[in-house]
């Protein structure tokens, strides 16, 4: 559970924040000692987790359970890598074929794109056309995140999302807060300009709605 907190924590930064385009998101797989044909060991085995986003702007993220957080900009030059936070912190990491490595206190962190031990049981539905505005009236919760083809789900990351919908009007709710959000249906879709993102009526009865890379569905509050 640990590691699916970790990895939300980048979906949590970038919620309902402006949107970067061209994100390049790697999540840390393992951990291997920096000598010589050491073997690498899975970081789910040692309680580890992180991500680090590349952004197409020049900004980067990075948050892993033993570094902490770092958020400022990056470069590349010849395979290298360099990470500089807003405190001056710099890092530089390593581009392989498939991997990005980075090394900390004698160990090389590896991070990949794709992780399939992340994937949850969990089938995306269809967006599909809404009839009017009272389709989306309820209490909704998010339930899941999609993000770069992993699948999270919302009860293990310690965050909340939801919408509150009816005849006066939309809020957000996260956590303990309630923000009013203007609204309008339009093109079967309830859009929220001051979030900057539209919420979809989907097959199953769910809502969703898309920010970004990441794709949140909601379902009736319980």
């Amino acid at each position: 559970m640990r590691k699916f907190k970790k990895i939300l924590l980048c979906a949590a930064a970038c919620l309902l924040l402006p949107v970067w385009a061209g994100a390049e998101d790697w999540y840390l797989s393992g951990v291997r000692v920096d000598t010589e044909n050491a073997a690498e060991i899975d970081a789910d085995a040692l309680n580890r987790a992180g991500v680090l986003t590349l952004n197409e702007d020049g900004t980067a993220a990075l948050t892993e359970t033993d570094i902490g957080s770092l958020n400022g900009s990056w470069s590349e030059e010849e395979g290298v890598i360099t990470l500089t936070g807003g405190d001056g912190t710099t890092l530089l990491l390593s581009r392989t074929e498939d991997s990005i490595e980075m090394k900390v206190t004698g160990l090389v962190l590896v991070f990949t794109q794709v992780q399939a031990s992340q994937e949850q049981a969990f089938t995306p539905p269809t967006a599909i056309r809404a009839e009017e505005a009272t389709q989306f009236y309820g209490d909704w919760q998010a339930r899941w995140c999609v993000a770069g083809g992993i699948t999270v789900a919302m009860s293990d990351t310690g965050d909340s999302l939801g919408f509150t919908v009816n005849g006066q009007g939309v809020w957000l709710l996260r956590g303990e807060k309630q923000i009013a959000c203007a609204a309008a249906f339009q093109d079967g879709v309830l859009a929220l300009p001051d979030l900057g993102v539209a919420l979809a009526l989907d097959d199953d009865g769910s809502l969703s709605m898309v920010q970004g890379s990441l794709t949140f569905f909601l379902y009736p509050a319980e």
